[in-house]
């Protein structure tokens, strides 16, 4: 079962996490779970299989190096492991694929975070 998400803003850098006081992240926590409650469904019940998660940042002037921006999604990641889309963030249970993309200056749109979510390999499906 594929699920897309959009989150209406970006992730911090992992620069900003690393000088986030806990109780900002924490707050930062909830706002992204609530982004996420109000894009989609919530599954029911704990993951089982892998799953593949797409991560694509809509930026507009500039994207950041990839290490910073990496460590940024982990907000992202558990916020998607505390509502049950992916088990851990464990390499073993997910495929991560991140990009980032820079907005045009014709679509003067807010930068935005998109998330796929889908099955990584083959799913038995009841196919009764």
């Amino acid at each position: 079962m594929r699920q897309e998400i959009w989150i209406p803003f970006l992730m911090p850098s992992n620069n900003e996490l690393l000088r986030m006081h806990r109780q900002t992240y924490k707050r930062l926590l909830w706002a992204v779970m609530w982004a996420v409650k109000a894009s989609c469904d919530i599954p029911e019940g704990r993951p089982i299989n892998r799953r593949r998660v797409t991560i694509v940042a809509h930026v507009k002037k500039r994207r950041l190096d990839d290490d910073n921006f990496q460590g940024g999604l982990k907000p992202l990641l558990d916020a998607l492991q505390n509502l049950n889309f992916i088990r851990t963030d464990h390499p073993r249970w997910i495929d991560k694929e991140t990009s980032q993309r820079i907005i045009r200056p014709a679509g003067s749109d807010d930068p935005w975070t998109e998330v796929i979510i889908e099955p990584a390999g083959k799913e038995v499906t009841d196919a009764g």
